[in-house]
């Protein structure tokens, strides 16, 4: 009867020690549930990583969009930039009249 007790005693453990980790929050150790991952990633980042646009539309992440939005602009930037610079535009025509 003890040895079955014991068994069930360290099952329960082990599952909490899946779920909580022990953490120092205003100078004590407190237990907090572990963030959730996929992947071992982050669900956030995850879903930063995989998701498309209609998605992120569709759940409201409106957040998430206007950061990629914001970073494919400022890569066209860049590559515009780049172009200009390696190749220079002819000077225009001027017109005497």
């Amino acid at each position: 009867m003890k040895n079955k007790m014991a068994a069930a005693r360290n099952r329960a453990k082990a599952e909490r020690q899946k779920r909580y980790e022990w953490v120092f929050l205003n100078g004590k150790q407190v237990r907090v549930r572990k963030p959730e991952t996929i992947e071992d990633i982050l669900v956030d980042d995850w879903v930063r990583q995989n998701a498309d646009d209609i998605w992120l539309t569709q759940n409201e992440m409106y957040d998430v969009l206007d950061a990629r939005q914001w970073e494919r602009d400022r890569t066209a930037g860049d590559w515009a930039q780049s172009r200009d610079l390696a190749t220079p535009e002819p000077e225009p025509a001027s017109s005497s009249g």
